[in-house]
C-alpha cells in the first residue's frame, strides 16, 4: 500500500513566503546613488587685473622696518653658537620697548605686545641675557616650555598647542609671536628633509597669517654648504623673508653673539635697507657695521691681513681704535685685537698682558 507525505514539497519561494518581514530594502541603482553623501561644492573667488588695479587694497602695517610687517613671517637660521637668542631678543626689544634694533638699523613707529616661546634656554638663561639687554617690559610675555607641567611638552606640529598659542596671542592682544627655536617646538615626527615635514608648520603659518600675527621663527642652520635652515628648503617657501646669521672670519668665540645680518629672501625692500651689516653684542651694547666686502660677507686671508696692516698704519699715526673701527668697518674686538698684536710688536707687550675693557677709550700714544 502507498502512503503519501503529510508535508507538502519544499521549494526556494515557499521558503522565503513563510519567513517573517525584516523591513529590509534591497538595494537597487537608483538608491545607492541617493544615499551617496553629498559633497559641499566650492565656489572660488576671482576678479579681473583691472578690477584688482582699481580696488583699494590696504598694504600690511609694518611693525618692524623694513622686514616684519603684519600677519608676515619670517625664518632666522645660524649655526650653534652664534647668537640667535640674542637676535631674537634684540627684535622683541625693538618691538615692545626701544623702537629701533641693532642701532638704528631697523625701526619702528610704535610698539606693540610680543610672545617670546622658548624652547632651549630656559628660565635662567633667560633672565641672565634679559638683564645683560636690560630688556625689562611688560609689553614681553615669556613661555618657558621648560616649565610647563610634567606632562606637557609643547609640540607645535599638534594641533592642540597651535590652538593654545592662538589663545595666548588672542587673550594677550599680541601681535608678533618669536619661536625660539623650531628644532626643540615642533617635532611632526617626520624626517626633516621631507617636505611632509612643513605641512603642520605652514598650516600653523597660515592660521597666524589670517589672525593678523606676524611670526619670527628661529631655526638651527643645515649643515649643507649652502646654508640654510636644517632640513627641506620647503620651510622658507612660505615666509616672506629668510635671514640668515654667520659667524665672521674675523670672529672669536670669547666675542659672544658676533655675526653677519644677512637678507637670504625678502618681498618689497632692496637698496641699503636690504645690505647685510655686522653685528657684535659688547657690554649689553651693539657694536654694528657695514660688512666690507658685501659680495660674499667673507675675507680671504689676503684681505685680513690687508686690514690688519691698515689698522697698524692707523696706529702708527696716532688713531686708536675707534678709528679704526670707523675707518675699516670691523667690530670693536676686532679693532682692540689688532692694537693688542700692534702693542706687543712696537712695544714688546706680552699677550698675556690684559689692556682696558673694550668699552673704555683708549689712546695709543698716551702716557
Amino acid at each position: 500500500m502507498s502512503t503519501q507525505d503529510e508535508n507538502p514539497p519544499v521549494n526556494a519561494e515557499s521558503m522565503m513566503a513563510a519567513l517573517p518581514p525584516l523591513g529590509l530594502t534591497l538595494a537597487t541603482p537608483e538608491t545607492v546613488e541617493s544615499e551617496k553623501p553629498k559633497t559641499t561644492e566650492i565656489t572660488l573667488k576671482k576678479e579681473t587685473m583691472r578690477e584688482l588695479l582699481d580696488r583699494d587694497v590696504p598694504k600690511p602695517e609694518t611693525i618692524l622696518a623694513p622686514w616684519l610687517c603684519v600677519g608676515e613671517s619670517a625664518l632666522v637660521s645660524a649655526k650653534a653658537g652664534v647668537g640667535k637668542t640674542f637676535f631674537g631678543m634684540e627684535v622683541a626689544k625693538a618691538i615692545t620697548l626701544t623702537g629701533n634694533a641693532f642701532a638704528g638699523r631697523w625701526t619702528t613707529e610704535s610698539s606693540c605686545l610680543v610672545v617670546y616661546l622658548d624652547g632651549e634656554m630656559g628660565a635662567a638663561a633667560m633672565k641672565t641675557r634679559g638683564v645683560m639687554m636690560n630688556l625689562n617690559t611688560e609689553f614681553l610675555i615669556y613661555v618657558d616650555s621648560l616649565n610647563q607641567d610634567e606632562t606637557v611638552r609643547i609640540n607645535l606640529a599638534d594641533p592642540r598647542f597651535q590652538d593654545a598659542v592662538m589663545r595666548l596671542m588672542k587673550d594677550s592682544d599680541a601681535e608678533v609671536l618669536i619661536i625660539d627655536n623650531l628644532a626643540t617646538l615642533y617635532n611632526p615626527g617626520e624626517n626633516p628633509n621631507s617636505t611632509l615635514y612643513t605641512d603642520a608648520l605652514n598650516h600653523f603659518i597660515l592660521k597666524l597669517r589670517k589672525e593678523k600675527i606676524a611670526v619670527v621663527i628661529i631655526d638651527h642652520e643645515g649643515k649643507g654648504a649652502t646654508g640654510g635652515p636644517r632640513g627641506t628648503s620647503a620651510k622658507t617657501d612660505i615666509a616672506h623673508v629668510a635671514i640668515s646669521l654667520e659667524r665672521p672670519e674675523s670672529a672669536s668665540p670669547a666675542d659672544g653673539a658676533h655675526f653677519i645680518v644677512r637678507f637670504t629672501k625678502r618681498r618689497g625692500f632692496h637698496g641699503s635697507s636690504s645690505a647685510p651689516f655686522i653685528a657684535n653684542l659688547c657690554d649689553g651694547k651693539w657694536d654694528v657695521s657695514d660688512v666690507p666686502d658685501t659680495t660674499s660677507g667673507k675675507k680671504s686671508e689676503s684681505s685680513r691681513e690687508k686690514l690688519k696692516s691698515e689698522a697698524f698704519r692707523i696706529f702708527d699715526e696716532g688713531g686708536d681704535a675707534k678709528q679704526v673701527m670707523a675707518d675699516l668697518g670691523i667690530p670693536k674686538p676686532t679693532a682692540y685685537r689688532y692694537l693688542k698684536d700692534w702693542k706687543a710688536e712696537n712695544f714688546g707687550m706680552d699677550s698675556r698682558d690684559t689692556l682696558p675693557e673694550p668699552h673704555v677709550e683708549f689712546d695709543a700714544f698716551a702716557g
